[in-house]
């Protein structure tokens, strides 16, 4: 097991507590990294791009002008691509530029994460944090008293005051253990994870505690 401080929401040390190693002293796998972020990229693009074909462009098939005598190349269509208004050769057509990578290397992507931040020790475990009413004075402060520029905060289940007191923090976000995935948790230069959420990650990872 991992040692590592728990501390209070104003970034005082309460005690030391175990991590599973497997969370934070794996292998930084840096090419499932690359993968997992191409994936959530992948996922986000419309693909809606389109041209059309000679054969959808609207428009007479009537022969334009004679086979011989003109001087001119041999032409039977104006829809073919040589012609101003006609079809696109080769052009886009939508579609799905998704892919989805297998789930145990998207566990191991998140778990990399979490072994990369642990090493650049800009991992914290906090203790649970459960304001009475929203605030984006006590957020703000929250991340100040860590002096973190950016951070992503992990809960274990939707909380609606701590969403709305990071809602109007750009640098700050806030995810729970089943909306985590690996470009948000990159995005952002520490990973703070309270410490009831530990659990609901293991499980999410398949980590024996």
């Amino acid at each position: 097991m991992s040692e590592i401080v728990l501390h209070q929401y104003d970034a005082k040390e309460l005690k030391k507590i175990n991590l599973v190693d497997e969370l934070v002293q794996g292998p930084v796998r840096r090419g499932l990294l690359y993968y997992a972020v191409n994936s959530y990229l992948a996922s986000q693009r419309s693909g809606t791009h389109s041209t059309k074909t000679r054969g959808q462009v609207a428009g007479s098939t009537k022969k334009i002008y004679r086979q011989k005598g003109t001087g001119r190349a041999r032409h039977g269509s104006k829809k073919v691509p040589t012609f101003v208004g006609g079809g696109v050769a080769f052009g886009p057509s939508p579609r799905n530029y998704s892919f989805k990578l297998p789930k145990a290397a998207r566990r191991r992507a998140i778990q990399s994460v979490f072994a990369l931040r642990y090493k650049e020790n800009a991992l914290r475990i906090v203790e649970n944090i459960d304001w009475e009413k929203p605030s984006t004075k006590k957020a703000n402060n929250f991340f100040k008293s860590f002096n973190v520029k950016s951070a992503a905060l992990i809960i274990d289940e939707e909380n609606l005051n701590l969403r709305l007191s990071l809602s109007n923090l750009p640098s700050y976000a806030l995810f729970t253990v089943s909306e985590i995935n690996v470009y948000d948790l990159l995005k952002y230069d520490c990973l703070f994870v309270t410490e009831a959420s530990l659990d609901k990650l293991y499980e999410k990872l398949h980590l024996v505690a």
